[in-house]
């Protein structure tokens, strides 16, 4: 095209920071856009682009093609293809991986002249968007293969995103802005001030790691709105340059825990791993060192988790604990209003992917437990040819909502009280007397429970209530090498003048705030914003009621937790799909009895994604790696450091709970 109004502009370059399409852009009237429909515009981007039309030069109009890339592009496609066949399939010849990579790469010919990659001839004051075929995770869909269309923008909204995308473009055409994402990945072009900056590394306080600092757009579809946000990073370095394959990026759980110091436990816990690769972490947005969310106080966080009983439903009890949830999501709108809709999932994956290109490097591996698991996999989607060696743990079910999840933990929680816990406690009666039968054992619990809301203990200065025991349970009860801990709480709490003075304050620290007033507002941010929420409070009320019933342990605290979501501001965040396609084999961990990631939501997720392979481990603990469990070590260093991944699922025994009389 030589003509000077007429440019050619990848979709993935413009059309995603407009429409939640994740690299999919099927505009036509045949068919709808993979988010289902345009009702997940952002906030505020729908009134900006009714006027975009009015912005472009006279004369200058918008066209679709369907089914076109041009030739520089279909070949750095056919490229990247090739190259992850080449990795999942170590023994094909070359020609029989060109093959595999032309069929899925080499578009239709246009308007059915001139063949695959040619320019259309479209006249003078046209600007070309060019779709291709149906781009999900890299792989075409195989309905639109040898199929051609060329379509006119008819509907209005679908008219006004075309506009703004081509005034972009338009705007663009003197030079292309550095861009640290593929454009596979559906990335935002990343403005040059942040594509170029340096990471300046300097010794961490705790002197183990190098740590810096990067500057982020605090919305990654609109870089110049805002102020920008600060993201803290950090590094180890890995320990054999010689042996170095790359960088391998960690995140931590939550949402809301901080993820800065992690990459200095996992090199100490994993010589082999820590060789082969710069570990790297951070704070996630909204987290620790990063730029912070800020909602309540922690006086009023502590009073949201611990006032009352949770399990009481009287009237009075429940419309309290809704009006404390509606005041905590007051106070969040108060005091970061502007940055609540940027603390998302979808936002930092984008931070993420910029940390990565700072870095230096095309791809990195990636190891995330528990929240990080469903980053992880927000991430590879998003970032398909960005991703090498995937591991997660504990999985969050990131192929659902976060409603879905959330909801199925009560029941995971009792189940792992009363099948692990109870069962442990009963059988080392000798050692903590709390009866000898697992019923027996959960009566002294309950017993306990009802004389804490009698009469709440002052201990060293802090008021335990039995949401405080609860709290506390639900907690320790994540680590079977833990159980131990709360068999001793529960002794303190029932007989605290037999306890050393130091015993008692410790305890009291530890049971003071159930939930950090800095955790709960990056949390409740992110999985509120996510993923969508029913905002009826009836329906919260009904429902916490049976789970409340059904599964008392964690399902009190779900009219809490659902409370603040119901009342958050509806989130104009992307839905993003995970399937695997297009993603080299994942790796997924998951112990069948955790009680915070229940093994269901693992397996739905590992079931909707595309080639993943899951280790199924026994027990009930979260966090499988890094815990000492030889199996599940072999399966990930294997996999990390040399590259191995099983043919099939696999398995391995949980650790054995422990013996308190072992030490005697």
């Amino acid at each position: 095209m030589s003509d000077p109004h007429v440019a050619a502009i990848p979709v993935a370059d413009c059309g995603e920071p407009f429409i939640n399409v994740r690299g999919t852009l099927l505009v036509d009237d045949r068919r709808a856009d993979t988010a289902g429909s345009y009702a997940h515009l952002r906030r505020g981007v729908l009134d900006r682009l009714v006027h975009a039309q009015s912005l472009l030069p006279d004369g200058v109009r918008l066209l679709y093609i369907e089914g076109y890339r041009p030739p520089d592009l279909q070949r750095r496609y056919f490229e990247e293809y090739a190259d992850d066949l080449r990795a999942a399939n170590p023994a094909w010849p070359d020609d029989q991986v060109h093959r595999a990579a032309g069929r899925y790469v080499s578009p239709p010919a246009i308007l059915g002249r001139g063949g695959a990659g040619t320019t259309p001839d479209t006249g003078s004051g046209v600007i070309v968007w060019w779709a291709g075929f149906s781009e999900d995770r890299g792989v075409p869909n195989r309905s639109d293969r040898g199929t051609t269309h060329m379509h006119l923008f008819k509907k209005p909204a679908r008219w006004a995103t075309a506009a703004a995308c081509g005034l972009l473009a338009f705007a663009a055409l003197p030079a292309s802005p550095a861009s640290a994402a593929g454009a596979k990945g559906g990335a935002p072009t990343v403005p040059a001030r942040y594509a170029q900056q340096r990471l300046d590394w300097q010794p961490c306080q705790s002197g183990a790691l190098e740590c810096a600092s990067m500057t982020v757009p605090r919305d990654w579809y609109h870089p110049g709105t805002g102020a920008d946000l600060t993201v803290a990073v950090s590094r180890h370095r890995a320990a054999d340059p010689a042996a170095r394959r790359g960088v391998l990026m960690m995140a931590a759980g939550g949402p809301g825990a901080s993820g800065l110091g992690r990459p200095a436990g996992l090199a100490a816990y994993s010589p082999k791993v820590a060789a082969a690769y710069d570990v790297v972490g951070f704070d996630q947005r909204g987290v620790g060192a990063s730029t912070q969310v800020v909602c309540s106080d922690q006086d009023a966080v502590d009073a949201l988790f611990t006032s009352g009983d949770l399990r009481d439903r009287s009237r009075r009890a429940v419309d309290a604990t809704v009006d404390r949830a509606r005041n905590f999501v007051q106070d969040c709108e108060r005091r970061s209003g502007d940055l609540l809709p940027y603390i998302t999932t979808d936002q930092a994956v984008h931070d993420m992917d910029l940390f990565r290109a700072l870095l230096g490097e095309s791809k990195v591996s990636y190891y995330g437990p528990s929240y990080a698991t469903f980053l992880g996999a927000y991430y590879a989607t998003e970032f398909p040819h960005r991703v090498d060696r995937v591991v997660l743990d504990s999985n969050i079910g990131f192929t659902g909502s976060w409603q879905k999840f959330l909801t199925g933990q009560p029941m995971s929680f009792q189940r792992r009280f009363e099948q692990d816990f109870l069962p442990w406690l009963a059988a080392n009666d000798a050692t903590y007397h709390r009866g000898r039968t697992t019923e027996e054992a959960k009566a002294s619990y309950e017993r306990l429970r009802r004389a804490l809301g009698e009469h709440p203990l002052d201990l060293e200065g802090t008021t335990v209530t039995p949401n405080h025991l609860d709290a506390a349970a639900t907690s320790i009860i994540y680590s079977g090498d833990r159980f131990p801990d709360l068999a001793m709480l529960l002794g303190v709490l029932e007989h605290p003048e037999a306890a050393p003075p130091a015993a008692r304050k410790a305890l009291a620290e530890k049971l003071k705030h159930p939930l950090g007033a800095q955790f709960a507002a990056d949390f409740f941010s992110v999985i509120c914003q996510d993923t969508p929420w029913n905002h009826d409070s009836a329906f919260w009320v009904r429902r916490s009621a049976a789970d409340g019933a059904a599964y008392p342990m964690a399902g009190a605290r779900e009219l809490t937790f659902a409370s603040v979501c119901a009342a958050w501001p509806h989130s104009q965040a992307p839905r993003v799909q995970v399937t695997g396609r297009g993603l080299p084999p994942i790796m997924m961990l998951n112990s069948l009895h955790d009680p915070a990631t229940y093994y269901e939501g693992a397996l739905r997720a590992h079931q909707g994604t595309a080639g993943s392979r899951l280790i199924t481990v026994g027990g009930g603990d979260h966090g499988v790696y890094q815990s000492h469990n030889p199996c599940v070590d072999a399966y990930v260093e294997g996999f990390l450091v040399d590259g191995r991944m099983p043919a099939e699922d696999a398995s391995c025994e949980g650790k054995p709970l422990p013996d308190p009389t072992a030490s005697r």
